[in-house]
C-alpha cells in the first residue's frame, strides 16, 4: 500500500510537472538526426504512439547525442528524458520494465549539468530520485533538498536563474515567467504534503516528523509535523528514540549501484515495490503475521458453523415427538 501511495505520487506530481505549459522542454532546435529518432520512440514525446516507442532505442539515440552535444541546458533535458524512460514512461507489454538505479544515475547526471539554475526539467530530476525503491529516510532526505532549493528559487529574482528555452538566451516574455511562478507554487504546495507523507513513512515517524520541524522551520509542512508530534501516538516513538542514533540514518542512494554491478542484475534481483517498500519502513503486515490471521479466520469459521449445526439438532431433539399426544 505505501509503495502504491510513493509511486502514485511521483507519477501524479511528474505528470503536472510535464503537463505545465512552461518554457522549459526538449525540442531538436538543430534537426540532429540522433535527437529525432530519440525523440520518436520515446513514448513521452510522441505522443503516447506505443507502436512505435521503443525503450531501448530511444535510449540508445539519446546517448549518441549527448556524445556530441555541448549546451548544458539541452543535455539536461535529454538526461531527464532518459530518467523518465526508466521510470515511469515504458510499456511493460513489450517486456519494458523500470529500472530505478539506471534512472537514479541519469537524473543526477542531469543535476551535474544544471545544478543551481531553475526550470521544470531540474524539478523532475530532483524529484524523480525518489523512486520506490528507496527507503523512506532517503527520499525524506532529497524532498527536503529540493524544498529548500525552492525556498531559494522562490526567495530570488527567478528570470536570473531561468533556464532559457532555447540555445540562444531570449528576454523571457511575461507570460512564460508566470507560468513557472505557478508551477514553483505548486510543486512546492504538493511537497508540503509528500514530505509530511515520507516522515510518516520512516522507520521512527516521531523522528522524521522532529526532522521536518528542525530543517524547514516556518513551512507549512514544519506547522504540520508539529502537530502530528503533540498527538498521543507519537509518545510511544519519542520513547524509542533515546535507543537510537539521534541522527538520521545515513542512506547512501548511490550504494545500491556499487552493490548489485549492473543495472540488468539489478532488475532481476530486486524485489516487489511493495515488498521494498514494506521493508524499507518498518511495514506491520509480515508474511508470518498474514498467515496467523488467514489460520484463527479459519478456526473461527469451523467453529461458528459446528455451533451453528449443533444448536439446530438440539432444537430438532427437543422438539414433540410425532404421534404421541
Amino acid at each position: 500500500m505505501r509503495a502504491c501511495f510513493n509511486f502514485c505520487s511521483l507519477i501524479v506530481l511528474l505528470a503536472a510537472v510535464t503537463r505545465t505549459q512552461a518554457v522549459d522542454r526538449l525540442v531538436n532546435y538543430q534537426n540532429d538526426p540522433d535527437l529525432a529518432l530519440a525523440m520518436q520512440h520515446d513514448y513521452e514525446l510522441n505522443g503516447g504512439d506505443r507502436l512505435v516507442g521503443n525503450q531501448k532505442t530511444a535510449e540508445k539515440h539519446y546517448l549518441a547525442f549527448l556524445a556530441k552535444a555541448e549546451d548544458s541546458a539541452q543535455r539536461t533535458r535529454v538526461y531527464v528524458q532518459l530518467g523518465v524512460l526508466f521510470s515511469t514512461s515504458y510499456d511493460r507489454r513489450k517486456g519494458e520494465k523500470p529500472d530505478w538505479v539506471k534512472a537514479r544515475r541519469y537524473f543526477r547526471s542531469a543535476l551535474k549539468e544544471e545544478p543551481e539554475r531553475y526550470s521544470r526539467a531540474m524539478i523532475r530530476a530532483r524529484l524523480g530520485q525518489c523512486t520506490p525503491d528507496v527507503p523512506a529516510e532517503g527520499r525524506l532526505r532529497t524532498r527536503i533538498e529540493t524544498y529548500k532549493w525552492l525556498q531559494k528559487v522562490a526567495s530570488g529574482d527567478l528570470e536570473k536563474v531561468l533556464i532559457p528555452a532555447t540555445p540562444a538566451a531570449q528576454p523571457v516574455r511575461p507570460g512564460e515567467l508566470r507560468g513557472m511562478q505557478s508551477l514553483l507554487r505548486n510543486v512546492m504546495l504538493a511537497e508540503d504534503t509528500n514530505i509530511i507523507a515520507e516522515a510518516a513513512h520512516t522507520k521512527n515517524p516521531w523522528h522524521g516528523l522532529k526532522q521536518v520541524v528542525d530543517l524547514l522551520p516556518g513551512t507549512p509542512a514544519a506547522e504540520r509535523a508539529q502537530h502530528l508530534l503533540k498527538q498521543p501516538q507519537m509518545e510511544l516513538f519519542e520513547e524509542r528514540i533515546s535507543t537510537i542514533d539521534e541522527t538520521l540514518p545515513s542512506i547512501d542512494v548511490e550504494c545500491d549501484e556499487r552493490a548489485v554491478g549492473s543495472s540488468e542484475q539489478t532488475a532481476g534481483r530486486n524485489p516487489a515495490p511493495g515488498a521494498v517498500a514494506e521493508h524499507a519502513t518498518g511495514g506491520r503486515f509480515n508474511g508470518q503475521t498474514i498467515a496467523w490471521i488467514v489460520v484463527s479466520a479459519c478456526v473461527l469459521i469451523v467453529l461458528t458453523t459446528w455451533l451453528i449445526r449443533r444448536k439446530r439438532c438440539s432444537c430438532r431433539t427437543d422438539g414433540p415427538t410425532p404421534g404421541l399426544p
